[in-house]
């Protein structure tokens, strides 16, 4: 991208710089998002923002809601925020914050701090997540 993008040309030249077009190797789940769908047959996405571990409560994920709705007890899997892999991970919600106060649910565009919990798939035990196994830009997405 030029120094000058969005700015006016130099003098004698027309226009303005056009804005550089997305690049193609660009993952789709990286572009905006969509607008969301309804909760009760959309997808739901949940984009990490940055990790906390916090006495009590464990590993919190914080960021924002870009489709459908999120409630205590779902459970998700993560996307790698930059290849789109998915990784062998299941967590569940045990809990949602904003603002310091718990809520019931969060909708699109809502940030919030999501307490979660890995779930072991064979035995459906909830275990400690070490807080360096999430990282921005991560997803959160059904199974």
């Amino acid at each position: 991208m030029p120094w000058n993008w969005g700015r006016k040309d130099p003098p004698g030249a027309s226009g303005t710089t056009p804005p550089p077009p997305l690049d193609p190797g660009v993952p789709d789940f990286l572009r905006p998002a969509a607008p969301a769908r309804d909760p009760a047959g959309g997808s739901v996405r949940f984009r990490v923002q940055d990790v906390y571990t916090i006495t009590g409560i464990g590993c919190v994920v914080v960021g924002q809601v870009e489709a459908g709705e999120i409630r205590p007890d779902d459970t998700f899997v993560v996307l790698d925020g930059t290849t789109g892999a998915l990784r062998p991970l299941l967590v569940r919600v045990t809990g949602i914050t904003a603002h310091r106060e718990s809520i019931a649910s969060l909708r699109p565009g809502t940030s919030a701090g999501l307490a979660i919990r890995r779930v072991t798939p064979e035995t459906g035990h909830l275990t400690r997540i070490d807080k360096h196994e999430l990282r921005r830009g991560d997803l959160l997405v059904p199974p």
